[in-house]
């Protein structure tokens, strides 16, 4: 509804990467970025077999993938890619590049996203509220940054 084919999407807290599999899915690039390590592999590793899927997609006896006017060929030309990285630096995507921002930030002092240890920068291990709203602050500045003007963001903070 907010983006178009080949447009690309910007996930900066990917976690386990649904945002950008589901970019894929309606034909749009996306870029995930996630500071914590093992969130990144497995979002790597979702959109790997989403990879496999699409290329086995034409073997199978299925009827042709569509989803409006979204086809197989849309989402085959679609891409993804995972990085490693800070949501406050995001020193790897130019400034005025990106057409969208979905994420879905980790709560503060909810849920443990971490083993014990916490990674500098880490917004789920802010020690007060004004921590976090500081590190929320600098990646904001960051989407600001690298977000075409006018392009939409989408924070959510529904819990499951």
């Amino acid at each position: 509804m907010y983006t178009s084919k080949g447009d690309t999407i910007l996930d900066p807290m990917v976690g386990s990467g649904t945002t950008c599999i589901e970019a894929r899915l309606l034909g749009r690039n996306c870029i995930g970025v996630d500071i914590n390590y093992e969130a990144a592999i497995l979002s790597y590793h979702r959109l790997y077999w989403l990879g496999k899927a699409i290329e086995e997609y034409p073997k199978t006896r299925l009827a042709p993938y569509k989803v409006g006017d979204i086809t197989l060929e849309d989402v085959a030309r679609s891409s993804a890619r995972i990085f490693h990285g800070d949501a406050r630096r995001l020193d790897k995507i130019s400034d005025n590049s990106i057409d969208a921002v979905f994420t879905h930030p980790p709560y503060w002092n909810i849920i443990e996203y971490h083993d014990s240890k916490c990674v500098e920068g880490d917004l789920s291990c802010a020690k007060s509220l004004q921590d976090y709203l500081r590190l929320m602050s600098e990646v904001a500045g960051e989407i600001y940054r690298v977000l075409k003007p006018g392009g939409p963001c989408c924070y959510t903070n529904r819990r499951h």
